[in-house]
């Protein structure tokens, strides 16, 4: 930071890292070399990001204020974001065509989940993992997203359904790295 001076700083991160030594430490130096620093928790899904997601976001400026946009007037949905997306087979773009192959016990599963919102709790015993009967936790794995909804924080492991609510709305597959 001392060598470069950029002229304005973005970060975001989880929130809670505002009680880390080290973030605490970064700050202190930003301020030190003459930033204005501008730190919120915020959910950004009120400015517009199409998902659920609660981040800590710094605006630091070299000498000048950085203020925070206003919050949009109308949110993202899985619908306004994916609804107008082909098929993937359809798809000209590789992102969007290849989709994760699943198992035939897991299309069981995904099938079984209702369209639009459904979740694991309405499947039937026999499809219920062992892990998941007596454990309550984590209930948007192998969920689908609603259309009119925002969607869940996208993860790393969007692709797997067994890693959260990431099963389309209404097609019986995991999302796509593109969607």
């Amino acid at each position: 930071m001392e060598e470069l001076l950029p002229a304005d700083v973005f970060l975001e991160n989880v929130p809670g890292i505002e009680n880390y030594h080290r973030f605490k430490s970064f700050l202190t130096l930003l301020r030190r070399l003459g930033y204005h620093v501008n730190i919120q928790p915020l959910e950004l899904s009120d400015y517009a990001v199409p998902q659920r997601r609660r981040r800590v976001v710094v605006l630091a400026g070299h000498g000048f204020d950085i203020r925070l946009p206003k919050k949009a007037k109308v949110g993202k949905t899985v619908r306004s974001v994916i609804g107008d997306l082909p098929l993937p087979e359809n798809s000209r773009n590789r992102l969007h065509r290849e989709t994760t192959q699943h198992s035939p016990l897991m299309l069981k599963r995904i099938r079984a989940v209702p369209k639009d919102g459904g979740s694991r709790s309405d499947w039937s015993e026999d499809l219920e993992l062992n892990c998941h009967s007596t454990f309550e936790g984590f209930k948007d794995v192998y969920g689908r997203m609603a259309w009119d909804k925002r969607s869940p924080t996208i993860t790393g492991g969007c692709i797997n359904a067994s890693k959260g609510r990431f099963v389309h709305p209404e097609q019986d597959r995991a999302i796509t790295l593109f969607e």
